[in-house]
């Protein structure tokens, strides 16, 4: 892509195109034969980690070189079972183009007839008839890709994200199974989540009827070099210089994807054209970042409770909550365990070596500007 010199690069409020990711070689080659060879995959990873931005790399990838089409569902606060027959219904509607939307339509007007149902939507369905038993819609809809992989004589995927949605709709989980299970001849099944610790669960532990179904993938953070390589291409490309803002940022953020962006870009608007970024800029492009993010952070914090504020900051300062130096925040061993184990399992906190390390490196930032130790 050629960018205009006064258009930002760094897209950090929308997923990437297929053509913007960057540094994601190897997880893309994994889930390309993980895809390809049938089997079902889980990818896990934070909110704002490029899980979107790789499974557009993905799609593009799978359409150009192995004809094989992409389906997309998204499960985001899914609140019934109605709702996701709601949720199924319209991706199969808005999720193709050609020769492959005439193929789902068609299907989805059989689907209809075979289960009685109205000429429009199945949202318009339940609208006109709220006491509609949702679970036949919903195992006819489950069927569906199996069915339209058959339909045009090779495979499709699915991708079904914040898949750990799932988990709030008693019998899903199970009702999912019942189908992907006899699928994996003709559709392949990618199931994204950005609640590491349930989306695991989901199908690591022996009681879930997903247990074993698909093969768990972490996204890791983005490796240093490329995305500094990345960040000082794009200032060159508009005619810019990052100098050793591009490695500084690198560093500055842990290679968290959607924090680098949003700092390279900030880093950008200081930048004149022709000329290095100063050393004055990068301070102000993290001062106009967190500007940005106050509002965000400080919901966040508002909503924790007391000791996991507490462990959050013993964390964000580099100190063990277990440790004597956290004494000041009034933190007693006995009372870290269950705050820090829910912060992990919210995904903001994760495991560092033989500690804890914010997932987000710029709340960390924010943490130790306003409350200081």
């Amino acid at each position: 892509m050629v960018w205009h010199p006064a258009m930002s690069p760094f897209p950090f409020d929308r997923p990437l195109r297929a053509d913007e990711v960057t540094g994601r070689d190897a997880e893309l080659a994994a889930l390309v034969e993980r895809v390809v060879g049938g089997r079902f995959v889980t990818l896990i990873a934070p909110r704002r980690y490029g899980k979107t931005s790789l499974v557009n790399a993905l799609a593009d990838h799978l359409e150009r070189t192995e004809d094989l089409p992409t389906l997309r569902v998204d499960l985001f606060g899914l609140a019934s079972m109605a709702d996701l027959a709601v949720r199924l219904d319209a991706a199969y509607r808005a999720g193709a183009a050609g020769r492959l939307r005439a193929l789902l339509r068609a299907l989805l007007r059989n689907l209809q007839i075979d289960l009685a149902l109205g000429p429009a939507s199945v949202a318009a369905t339940f609208a006109q008839d709220p006491a509609r038993d949702p679970v036949p819609i919903v195992h006819g809809l489950l069927e569906l890709p199996r069915q339209l992989a058959t339909e045009r004589g090779s495979r499709v995927l699915v991708v079904v994200d914040e898949f750990q949605g799932i988990a709030a709709v008693d019998g899903a989980d199970g009702l999912v199974r019942s189908h992907i299970q006899h699928h994996s001849a003709e559709v392949s099944y990618l199931f994204a989540g950005s609640e590491p610790h349930l989306t695991e669960l989901l199908f690591s532990d022996t009681a879930r009827p997903l247990y074993g179904q698909a093969e768990l993938l972490t996204l890791p953070p983005l490796p240093g070099p490329a995305l500094a390589q990345y960040i000082a291409d794009r200032f060159e490309a508009t005619s810019r210089d990052a100098g050793a803002g591009a490695d500084r940022i690198a560093a500055l953020t842990g290679g968290h994807p959607q924090r680098s962006l949003l700092l390279a870009h900030e880093l950008w608007e200081r930048t004149l054209v022709g000329a290095p970024a100063d050393d004055e800029a990068l301070p102000a492009a993290l001062e106009a970042a967190l500007g940005r993010l106050g509002g965000e952070f400080t919901a966040l914090w508002a909503g924790l409770a007391g000791n996991e504020a507490r462990v959050l900051r013993a964390v964000a300062h580099g100190h063990s909550p277990f440790a004597r130096s956290s004494a000041a925040l009034d933190l007693k061993k006995q009372s870290v365990r269950h705050p820090l184990t829910a912060l992990v399992r919210r995904g903001v906190l994760r495991s560092a070596g033989a500690g804890w390390e914010l997932v987000d490196p710029l709340l960390a930032l924010w943490i130790r500007d306003t409350f200081p130790l």
